[in-house]
């Protein structure tokens, strides 16, 4: 057996003295958490037929007030067992519907195998063990008192698919994550232990995790925590690692013989890239945008509390990003040129989920929103951040490049006038073969919010309004994550959430949205706060009652749709009729007629009529704009359905408009904002100059391809 070098060996023993067990005389690190759940694992990678086989022990506390006469085990890789749980059928319609469609063809199934439950004292409690798919119920022989802990240990093997729900193998990459039998979590007393639906993902207690892993010597590894041992024993060829964690709720690790090691420390942070080789060129964006993450929530939320971070560099084909503590996935392709802004995209909000599922550990199966909603919205300023001041480059060559790609990802099929192009009539083939779905190459999606394209103004913003608009009043952002209509799930959990987000920005500043997300994390960080706990510091930080906001937009279906329903703009003239009496008494004076002529040509009288169309009720900003040059600004509380606005002046109404700085960024329809008086064809012109473009560079293309 050969044993660490002495490098290698010393520096292990430093990350021990700084994160792990405490040495000689030293006091251990304070946890951050309860420490509820903690795990000692001990398992055997074997590719030859794709299982993780070992034995887990699992101390668990009874935090709560009330006696346990059993405990409740989450077995997630059992959701693919067969095509008839309930994560496979659900995904009949939903974004794994591919994975699952090859895992049936190929038979590449998995699950994880319970050998045996027994307690530290050897008594077997196998038999009174009941699985229901997913979940396990152990019942104890003994009651667990408030206060008391438990160890359990569990043999187990699990058999992992080919890749998934981001969990099992391609080739011989491995992700292995949500593998082993994992503790439910007590929520007031009570298990809240769900089936694994496939718009769920996870929820669990922290705890400290020291496991083992045995594997082929080949294999470059990365886990969760940070590395104690690591042999390799010749005779064998098996080498053995051993990663300890703290304060995590999950335990995930990567092997995969190709992985090239690209690491760096900022911020007291080791930044470990595990990339495949032909993603080198990837390695400075990818580091560059982590860095640009320890930056921004360090300095605005709080200091990213671990000693290292991973970063998992997906194979071509398997797509997405997924978080763990202290580890995430990536996906890029070789092809992505650096105005496709994708792989930072994804590294930055990958790395977000460590503070909003990792540290803050929100309840996902039950209001996921406060996961992935609030991590988009930080995402995005991250972005903001980021990106800004980056140049896009010749419109004419980033156009040419766009269209090319576009045209590659999602195929070509449109009419122009009598013409109709399409992937049929040029190449003779009916799908592009980069499309996403069957028989793709590229593996992902290429989106204009993924680019730095002239003329596109915040698309982060545009494609979430989009992707709202078509679900929109179907469902409460604020519900269980099965509860959500078919295909709604993502653009109300994600994209609804970051516009809910944006308008709370809108209407209370962003520095102050930012200063009651500080206060969240910071009073709720290692525990398992819920959207009351948001709410009451965003309120805190703001000074204002927002449970009315909040009912209408997050826990309810209410619609914003604000609009001008008419404009006029005249002159102030005589009234035609009888006077007005002046004094008591006055005789009835005659009639008289419309003067044809202003009293005052000077004088104008101008009435705007705003209408709320959408069911939420929110305040709102209408802007006058009148030929003298002059603005006025009116605030509105939206409570009624429409309001009248009056105004006498010395100038002609030119324009008027509702929500006039675009706060209100939930409105389903920005094209009923505004009236004007004149028609401006300088936006036309904009666009049809934007077309030419797209449709000579798009002539080019199919010359190219001629």
């Amino acid at each position: 057996m050969t044993r660490l070098g002495k490098p290698t060996f010393l520096l292990a023993l430093l990350l021990l003295a700084a994160y792990g067990r405490p040495t000689m005389g030293q006091e251990a690190p304070a946890a951050r958490s309860d420490r509820i759940a903690s795990y000692e694992i001990d398992v055997e990678l074997k590719p030859e037929n794709r299982t993780v086989e070992g034995e887990e022990w699992v101390s668990f506390r009874n935090a709560s007030g009330r006696t346990l006469n059993s405990l409740w085990f989450h077995l997630y890789a059992n959701a693919f067992r067969n095509s008839d749980t309930l994560y496979m059928r659900e995904s009949e319609s939903g974004q794994d519907l591919r994975a699952r469609e090859e895992t049936i063809q190929r038979g590449t199934w998995g699950y994880i195998q319970v050998e045996s439950v027994r307690l530290e004292d050897g008594t077997d409690l196998s038999a009174a063990t009941r699985i229901q798919e997913t979940l396990m119920e152990v019942p104890l022989p003994d009651p667990l008192p408030p206060g008391e802990t438990i160890r359990i240990g569990i043999r187990f093997r699990t058999r992992l698919p080919r890749t998934i729900a981001r969990m099992g193998y391609r080739g011989d990459h491995y992700d292995v994550m949500q593998w082993f039998p994992k503790v439910a979590v007590l929520v007031d007393g009570k298990w809240n232990a769900h089936e694994f639906h496939a718009d769920s993902e996870f929820f669990a207690d922290f705890g400290t995790y020291d496991v083992s892993l045995t594997l082929p010597a080949r294999y470059v590894v990365e886990a969760t925590g940070i590395r104690t041992e690591d042999d390799i024993d010749r005779s064998s060829g098996l080498r053995h690692l051993r990663y300890r964690a703290e304060d995590v709720h999950d335990f995930a690790w990567i092997a995969d013989p190709n992985f090239l090691r690209a690491t760096e420390t900022y911020r007291g942070v080791e930044i470990v890239y595990l990339h495949q080789p032909y993603h080198k060129n990837k390695v400075e964006r990818v580091m560059a945008a982590v860095r640009a993450c320890l930056d921004f929530y360090g300095d605005n939320l709080m200091e990213y509390p671990y000693p290292r971070i991973v970063i998992d560099d997906l194979p071509m084909g398997l797509g997405g990003g997924m978080e763990y503590p202290m580890l995430f996935t990536i996906s890029v392709h070789w092809g992505q040129p650096r105005f496709d802004r994708y792989p930072e995209n994804v590294t930055i909000h990958e790395f977000g989920h460590q503070y909003w599922y990792g540290i803050m550990a929100s309840n996902e199966f039950e209001e996921p929103w406060l996961d992935e909603g609030i991590n988009t919205y930080v995402s995005s300023l991250v972005e903001e951040i980021y990106w800004g001041g980056v140049e896009p480059g010749p419109i004419q060559p980033t156009l040419f490049r766009y269209a090319a790609s576009h045209i590659l990802a999602h195929g070509l099929d449109f009419e122009f006038g009598p013409v109709r192009f399409g992937l049929t009539d040029l190449l003779g083939v009916r799908a592009s073969p980069f499309r996403l779905g069957g028989g793709n190459l590229v593996g992902f999606r290429w989106s204009a919010g993924d680019l730095h394209l002239p003329g596109f103004t915040d698309p982060t913003l545009q494609d979430a309004r989009r992707r709202y608009g078509a679900v929109a009043g179907t469902d409460p952002i604020a519900q269980p994550s099965w509860e959500f209509l078919t295909g709604s799930y993502a653009s109300l959990v994600y994209d609804k959430t970051y516009l809910f987000m944006k308008t709370l920005e809108g209407m209370l500043g962003r520095e102050t949205v930012l200063a009651g997300i500080r206060d969240y994390v910071r009073e709720n960080r290692f525990r398992h706060p819920t959207g009351t706990d948001l709410l009451r510091a965003l309120e805190h930080a703001s000074g204002a009652d927002l449970s009315e906001i909040f009912d209408q937009l997050l826990y309810g279906t209410q619609t914003v749709d604000f609009s001008i329903f008419s404009a006029r703009s005249e002159p102030v003239k005589n009234p035609a009729g009888y006077p007005l009496q002046d004094r008591v008494g006055d005789a009835v004076a005659e009639p008289v007629r419309t003067d044809p002529d202003p009293v005052d040509p000077e004088s104008f009288r101008t009435e705007v009529i705003v209408y709320r169309g959408g069911e939420a009720v929110l305040p709102v900003e209408v802007e006058l704009r009148f030929e003298d040059g002059s603005v006025i600004r009116e605030n509105w509380d939206g409570r009624e359905h429409w309001k009248r606005l009056v105004h006498v002046g010395p100038s002609r109404l030119t324009s008027a408009m509702v929500d006039p700085e675009f706060r209100q960024v939930l409105d389903l329809d920005r094209n009923n904002n505004s009236w004007t008086a004149k028609r401006n064809w300088k936006g036309v012109a904009k666009l049809s100059t934007i077309v030419l473009f797209w449709f000579q560079n798009l002539l080019h293309l199919m010359t190219a391809l001629s």
